[in-house]
């Protein structure tokens, strides 16, 4: 779970990863856009940030600021676009898409980040007041 290159070589190669994965999605969305006969609803969510400041043993060594936040990118009928705002997080998203296009009632739950070490996976600490 250890990079073993320098930093200049993890930034470089996080660098080619986020340009391919960039390009192949742009593709796909072009694609999707064309081919619909009604605009759709596309959410593109990464599940974390580049984590070069990731210390897989010590939160206290991590930059939880680095790390957290995450690419929340929406196409969404205005309705939805609405209930959207900073800091929401995956769980809030596709509740207000189900309220707002489905007519659930589900509530937003709160925003919330978690560390857990790699030794210990189930040892959780909230991070959300940390994340700016």
């Amino acid at each position: 779970m250890e990079f073993v290159g320098n930093t200049e070589e993890y930034r470089a190669g996080y660098a080619d990863q986020a340009k391919f994965v960039g390009k192949q999605m742009l593709s796909a969305i072009d694609k999707l856009l064309a081919s619909s006969k009604e605009q759709p609803v596309i959410i593109l969510q990464g599940d974390h940030g580049p984590k070069k400041g990731l210390d897989q043993a010590s939160l206290a060594k991590t930059d939880v600021n680095e790390c957290f936040p995450i690419l929340n990118a929406y196409l969404v009928p205005e309705a939805v676009k609405s209930k959207l705002y900073p800091g929401i997080t995956p769980v809030n998203t596709f509740r207000a898409i189900f309220r707002e296009m489905f007519g659930d009632s589900l509530p937003n739950l709160p925003d919330r980040s978690w560390y857990s070490p790699y030794p210990q996976p189930l040892e959780f600490t909230e991070v959300t007041s940390q994340v700016k």
